[in-house]
């Protein structure tokens, strides 16, 4: 438990504050670069789409890496192969 609370107070949030400045940047596109989604938008949708399973509360303070998320998680393909992942766990 000390190490899950290390992760969420210390290790992770540095990361969220850094994605959500690059998504600052482009906020127009709603992408992390250029004007189209990219295997970046897919990796990190997935990723946190994953963890805010076990911590729903995670973007709460990243408005606009929730946005992102659930703008790339609502994908058909992006959202069968996250359901699939999941089964197969």
């Amino acid at each position: 438990i000390v190490i899950w609370k290390k992760l969420l107070e210390e290790d992770i949030p540095p990361y969220l504050d850094h994605f959500e400045k690059l998504l600052k940047k482009n906020e127009a596109n709603g992408v992390f670069v250029g004007d189209q989604v990219t295997y970046c938008d897919f990796g990190i949708a997935i990723t946190f789409h994953a963890i805010s399973h076990r911590m729903p509360a995670l973007l709460d303070n990243h408005p606009l890496l929730k946005a992102h998320m659930e703008k790339i998680m609502a994908i058909p393909t992006v959202s069968e192969y996250a359901e699939k992942r999941a089964q197969n766990k």
